[in-house]
């Protein structure tokens, strides 16, 4: 069967799913708060003990994040684009991300 005029080249741009970077960082993040949750943790609780749970666990969720971004990106054959986030989309991912990790619970 054939297919509808424009339709193949409307697939390049209607790709369904999350770029390999979003997915790469996210389970980066994931991974990188099982694995050093222990150490932030006790960390945290000497620094700041006098804050809610709720600030602690923030601070914890944005170093994590910002530990796998500089991971990701001194991996080799990083994406070019992954340097500069600028659209809202990308922005978007990042915050839901961290939501993510917030809810994973911390």
């Amino acid at each position: 069967m054939a297919e509808a005029p424009g339709s193949g080249r409307r697939s390049l741009y209607k790709a369904g799913g999350s770029p390999s970077w979003k997915e790469a960082f996210r389970q980066g993040c994931l991974e990188r708060m099982r694995k050093s949750r222990d150490r932030l943790l006790s960390r945290y609780r000497q620094v700041g003990g006098n804050e809610p749970g709720s600030v602690q666990s923030s601070l914890l969720v944005q170093e994590v994040m910002e530990e796998e971004w500089s991971a990701l990106q001194s991996v080799e054959g990083c994406p070019e684009g992954l340097a500069q986030l600028e659209e809202p989309m990308d922005l978007a991912v990042l915050e839901e991300i961290q939501r993510e990790l917030a809810e994973q619970g911390l």
